[in-house]
């Protein structure tokens, strides 16, 4: 960007501004020829800046502020060079800002279109009167750079203008989120990790004991998504996580298209060695985030890949053991919307379907049978203070297709659970 002028103002007279390398002569006059200029003085080429040290500067007294001789700056800071990459504002003042505003500057970041008018930041808004010139890259068009500080030193921008979108914003101009979708089935393709290395469960969760033996299970803070991304699987619900937690239009795509279901579809396919504590994870950290924004989209991942033991019963025993307690706390937490989506029959089914035998479980027997004792728990919780007819006929119809003595046993314990049930016909 250049900009030429001949004026007087809060700093000394200067004919032109360089942002990056001293552009070509050949540019410098394709710009002289756009800007009414009052004089015919020739354009001398000049390093960035200079007009900022005139001849007989003073040293500054301000700390932090160090004054250089003018034509000296090159070699206190370097020769220039052509700027390559993203450019975030440019401000240049002709007087000095205080520590407190360079902090609160840092602190807005790059991204603050207005610095100028901020009310939660008064301190800022004497810049206005400090400033040269302001500009910013999303205030271009055909090559002109708008000054934003109303001085009308609009610079002129030579080379290149990259524009970069956030992929969130972009990604409904090429079919929507269901464009990742074929990523998850690429999982299977990929070299898998051996057993320790995708089942090991060193400081993945922290487990604490809380009232009546229920069991939290939380992710660790060392699991940042870096780790999370080791596994494909746990990569592609983590990118899923980040597309959806900012983007309402990305939200409202994913629950009119069921795309829950699609990924729950997927995730049974995936081969059981990947179904380890990074996708545990994952999926944990995908449903806190939807039980801050949607609610509708929070039930989707319930029913299509959180309770869907499809996805779950082809692991291994930690990961199985660590999903249902995980399981526990949830209820815990929303007992009257679980035990209706999610109840006693529900319960029964996936223990009738996946944990009635060791072939089923496809675990040892004491494995399975403490997979069975946390489930039984669950519905013991369901029905701890009261229990419906319907609820009963499920109990009495899975005791009847039962086919081990153990299970028949196990599900007797739930009535001589001591408590002051109450039959509601």
């Amino acid at each position: 960007m250049g900009k030429q002028e001949d004026r007087s103002g809060p700093v000394s007279p200067f004919s032109s501004c360089y942002i990056g390398s001293p552009c070509p002569k050949s540019a410098l006059a394709a710009i002289a020829d756009q800007i009414d200029s009052n004089t015919n003085a020739e354009v001398k080429k000049k390093s960035p800046f200079k007009f900022i040290f005139p001849g007989q500067s003073k040293p500054s007294t301000e700390p932090g502020v160090k004054t250089v001789a003018t034509g000296t700056q090159n070699e206190e800071w370097g020769s220039p060079i052509v700027l390559h990459g993203q450019i975030g504002s440019v401000c240049l003042f002709h007087d000095v800002i205080t520590p407190s505003q360079i902090k609160t500057l840092y602190t807005l970041g790059p991204n603050k279109m207005n610095i100028f008018d901020d009310d939660d930041h008064t301190e800022l808004n004497d810049l206005v009167n400090k400033s040269v010139l302001y500009y910013s890259a999303k205030a271009h068009k055909d090559g002109v750079v708008v000054d934003l500080t109303g001085n009308l030193h609009h610079g002129h921008l030579i080379g290149q203008c990259c524009v970069t979108w956030d992929i969130k914003d972009v990604i409904n101009c090429i079919g929507g989120i269901q464009v990742l979708f074929p990523l998850l089935e690429q999982v299977n393709k990929s070299p898998i990790p051996e057993n320790d290395e995708v089942t090991t469960l060193s400081n993945p969760v922290t487990i604490s004991p809380t009232d009546d033996d229920w069991l939290l299970i939380r992710p660790s803070s060392s699991y940042a998504d870096s780790k999370l991304e080791q596994n494909q699987a746990a990569g592609f619900l983590t990118l899923l996580r980040h597309m959806l937690q900012t983007s309402s239009t990305n939200r409202d795509t994913f629950t009119r298209i069921n795309a829950a279901a699609t990924i729950g579809a997927i995730l049974q396919k995936v081969n059981c060695k990947l179904i380890d504590v990074h996708v545990l994870m994952s999926a944990q950290l995908l449903v806190d985030m939807a039980t801050t924004t949607s609610r509708t989209l929070l039930q989707h991942l319930y029913q299509y890949i959180l309770f869907d033991f499809r996805i779950w019963s082809k692991s291994h025993f930690p990961i199985r053991i660590g999903h249902i307690q995980y399981l526990s706390t949830i209820i815990k937490d929303d007992k009257k919307y679980f035990r209706k989506k999610f109840g006693v029959q529900f319960i029964l089914d996936v223990i009738r379907m996946y944990y009635s035998s060791v072939r089923d479980s496809g675990l040892s027997l004491e494995d399975s049978k403490q997979i069975r004792v946390s489930l039984f728990s669950l519905v013991k919780f369901y029905i701890a203070r009261e229990v419906t007819a319907d609820e009963l006929l499920h109990i009495i119809g899975f005791l009847v297709v039962a086919r081990e003595e153990n299970m028949v046993g196990s599900n007797m314990c739930l009535f001589l659970y001591p408590s002051n049930q109450h039959l509601f016909l």
